[in-house]
This record gives C-alpha cells, structure tokens and sequence, in this order.
C-alpha cells in the first residue's frame, strides 16, 4: 500500500508540472516543439492523457473504481483537446470498460 501512495504521489507531482505546462500554452497554437509540427499544448495534453491514465489504473487495481473514473474521465479530455485519435479511442475504451466494471450508471460520469 505505502508502495502505492508512493507511486500516485509522483505521479501527482508529474501532473502538477504538465498541467502548469497545460496552463502556459493553452492558446498559443504557433507555440511548436523543435520539429516545428507539434504544438507545445498538443504536447502537454498528451502527456496529461498518459499521466491520468497511469493514476487511473493504479486506483483501479486497488479496486477505487471512483478515484479510477474521475482520472479517465480527465485522461479523455485532455486526450480530446489535444486532438490525438489514438489517445482519445485508448481513453474511451478504458473509461467504458472500468465503468462497465463498476456500479456506475451513464448519468453518474457525464
């Protein structure tokens, strides 16, 4: 268990980094990384999708199906903002199977 609050701790803390990232290049499309294609906030968000899918399947192997939503449902989002077919399909297909292991109904995560 302490294994575990270690684990989502720094996660969090990665979290923390990329959503203040998120934060400074929120609007800022001509912001791109050094291939000069990428932006920078499609960048962020992917890295937020990635870290809040982790954070989710560490609740959900500890059998905290809320904590596990709430973190895919912000895994989708970003995915979605960031426009990465892949990530958001990942995304969907993780938030319907751990909700449909779960005693959550359509109207509790939208």
């Amino acid at each position: 268990m302490l294994e575990l609050v270690v684990v989502i701790g720094k996660l969090a803390e990665a979290a923390d980094n990329f959503e203040l990232c998120y934060s400074l290049t929120k609007g800022k499309a001509d912001w791109l990384t050094a291939d000069g294609e990428t932006s920078m906030h499609s960048l962020s968000c992917s890295n937020l999708t990635r870290i809040y899918t982790s954070i989710a399947t560490h609740y959900s192997e500890q059998n905290d199906q809320e904590s596990s939503l709430q973190y895919l449902i912000r895994a989708y989002e970003k995915s979605k903002e960031g426009q990465y077919k892949l990530f958001t399909s990942q995304s969907l297909t993780s938030l319907g199977y751990t909700n449909k292991c779960s005693h959550y109904t359509h109207s509790t995560l939208w």
